[in-house]
């Protein structure tokens, strides 16, 4: 009778997330379409969805299996301060904007359940660290008037410092969760809805029939496939979730350690965040942070993606030969012409998507236009076609996947609130150009530092947010222009899918491939290391120019470059190196990242040197 009774429960408990989610899904489709409502009421019923999803979804503590989880009486008490907080901004909102400066009880009272309410969300979610940085942050905010010296201010009222994050827009309403609102969960249903209608597994086998054969094939189909998902999904955990279920088994198949080909495919994962036209949530936080268009940003970002890409594919070819690990037979691969057959009227997404960006609408409609012409395309095979329990399915999946961004850019509000209200975010850049004794280069380094850092203990939207605010302006003042500053500090941001202890991608490709986490962790970060060198290629040469012939010259230097380390860490090239090869192709991707005709012609030069003494001519050996 109680396991009955428990049965039930669990059933109206997920019928009741279900419609929710949905609901959200849908929602977020009504304002984009039709748009008949406030920004502020937009953002409030997002968080409130998303507060409510978690508390459904997440349990108390991480010892509780989430499948097995009902939700309790103080969850059930959280969701109702949820709706009280969010409706009570819905409802006053106009009457919020009267009293400018002179908050009433109530304000303070619900603005104070507010912030605990998102610290909970967060940790529940993302976990402790970013709920410390936070509330470092919000202590800051308290006492911060009590430090010596730069970062001290003249201090604020509890009173205050509440208002200012709940009542208007410049904190928990912010621009962290009105980005995320407008423009990511559509996004986000994107990608749902593509890989439920079974885009996905085709663009997968694009990339089997594309390189399989290859030596080391499964990688490098890892490293392809990775790269169509990336583009589309923005997010680097569900690319190796799609992507890495197919990639993995195979990789070890043919040879590859199991914690090896775990840090393949998350560190080509994550390229996702790089690799245009979606970038992840954080190139729509960098348009708002920048006034610079969103296309204007997907045209540069191209060239600096596909380096990333290249550099991957480098190490997996390399380690392929070295090690000896071959490709797959013809049996076990898809064919190319069958799959783009049956597959390739997904490709019309993609091209919807890119086109409507491309006549100057807004990315929300760019998004919706993606989505609904591939249900449309889907319709014309039998075995594509999504029913409306599929499209259901894929509206809640979308839904899921946004809310641990949402709790995290709700507490990246209560930051941003913070610094807006100190002023500290100029007081850091002042700091960090002191530091960097007026160098750019040293800035750079202490931007990446705190990349590094800031990885270690949030995910990559929270991390830009922070640098955004804190380093970005140092950059500018120091000769960098506002995209290239705010586009060096995202390839910062970029290193927490992969950095220990939160590495969500390498831990998700750990888990798939039964490798140990942290060793794959490790691995991932090394083969992902063009993460740690694109920021001062972004700085100090012109790959981000207007001008495509000097971005394409630059981009096939700086790909050598990567190209070049790639062999001389793997000790291979053409064949084995020996140990004055293996220094040649170091200073040769020395001479190929340096912006100077000279240096390219040398390193041109010593690249042909390499290949003569590599290249056994009597014997040529295969590629591929």
């Amino acid at each position: 009778m109680l396991e009955s009774i428990q049965h039930n429960k669990q059933k109206i408990l997920i019928c009741s997330v279900s419609v929710i989610a949905i609901g959200m899904s849908l929602y977020h489709i009504y304002y984009a379409t039709l748009g008949f409502t406030t920004t502020l009421k937009l953002r409030s019923f997002h968080l409130m969805f998303a507060t409510v999803l978690i508390f459904l979804t997440y349990p108390f503590s991480k010892r509780i299996d989430r499948k097995d989880h009902l939700p309790n009486v103080l969850d059930y008490i959280c969701i109702g301060l949820a709706l009280v907080v969010g409706f009570y901004i819905i409802i006053n909102e106009y009457e919020l904007g009267f009293r400018l400066g002179s908050p009433t009880s109530w304000d303070i009272v619900l603005g104070s359940i507010a912030v605990l309410l998102i610290l909970e969300i967060s940790r529940r979610t993302i976990g402790w660290p970013m709920v410390g940085v936070t509330l470092f942050f919000l202590a800051y905010g308290f006492w911060g008037n009590y430090l010596p010296g730069t970062l001290s201010h003249r201090g604020y009222s509890f009173q205050r410092i509440v208002s200012h994050l709940y009542c208007f827009t410049d904190g928990i309403f912010g621009l962290p969760i009105g980005v995320i609102a407008s423009f990511v969960l559509l996004f986000i249903l994107f990608g749902a809805i593509l890989e439920k209608s079974g885009g996905g597994e085709f663009y997968i086998n694009m990339a089997y029939s594309m390189t399989g054969k290859m030596r080391g094939g499964p990688a490098k189909t890892a490293v392809i496939a990775s790269a169509f998902m990336g583009s589309i999904s923005g997010s680097a955990v569900a690319n190796v979730a799609t992507t890495g279920t197919f990639t993995i088994p195979m990789m070890k198949k043919v040879g590859y350690k199991p914690h090896v080909a775990g840090a393949i495919e998350s560190a080509a994962s994550s390229g996702g965040y790089i690799m245009p036209p979606i970038m992840g949530s954080a190139i729509f936080l960098l348009c708002q942070f920048t006034g610079v268009p969103y296309l204007h940003i997907v045209k540069i970002s191209v060239v600096p993606a596909l380096i990333y890409f290249i550099s991957i594919y480098a190490f997996v070819h390399f380690e392929a030969c070295d090690k000896g690990i071959m490709g797959l037979s013809s049996e076990e691969l898809p064919d190319f012409k069958k799959t783009l057959f049956s597959g390739g009227h997904f490709i019309l997404g993609f091209l919807i998507l890119l086109y409507v960006l491309i006549m100057k609408y807004s990315p929300a409609y760019a998004a919706i236009g993606g989505f609904t012409s591939v249900i449309a395309a889907g319709m014309l095979r039998k075995s594509t076609r999504m029913g409306v329990k599929d499209i259901l399915t894929a509206l809640e999946k979308g839904a899921r996947n946004c809310i641990p961004i949402t709790a995290a850019c709700a507490c990246a509000g209560i930051i941003v609130g913070i610094v807006s209200l100190t002023g500290v975010g100029l007081k850091f850049s002042s700091l960090v150009m002191e530091l960097a004794a007026g160098k750019l280069f040293y800035a750079i380094l202490l931007a990446m530092a705190a990349g590094l850092i800031l990885s270690m203990s949030m995910i990559i939207t929270a991390d830009y947010i922070i640098l955004a605010i804190l380093a970005a302006p140092a950059l500018i003042s120091l000769g960098l222009d506002q995209v290239t500053a705010h586009l060096v500090i995202l390839w910062c941001a970029c290193y927490s899918n992969l950095t220990p202890p939160i590495a969500l991608a390498a831990y998700t490709g750990a888990g798939i491939a039964g490798a140990n986490t942290i060793k794959t962790a490790l691995y991932a970060t090394r083969i992902g290391k063009a993460f740690y060198i694109m920021p001062l290629v972004l700085a100090y040469t012109p790959i981000l120019s207007d001008d495509m012939k000097v971005v394409v010259g630059v981009g096939i230097m700086v790909a050598l470059s990567l190209i070049c380390l790639e062999a001389a860490l793997a000790n291979y090239f053409l064949r084995k190196t020996t140990t004055t090869e293996t220094i040649c192709l170091y200073v040769a991707a020395l001479l190929f990242l340096w912006p100077n005709l000279m240096t390219y012609i040398v390193g041109t030069a010593l690249l042909a040197v390499i290949v003569m003494m590599q290249r056994d001519w009597k014997n040529p050996r295969p590629t591929g």
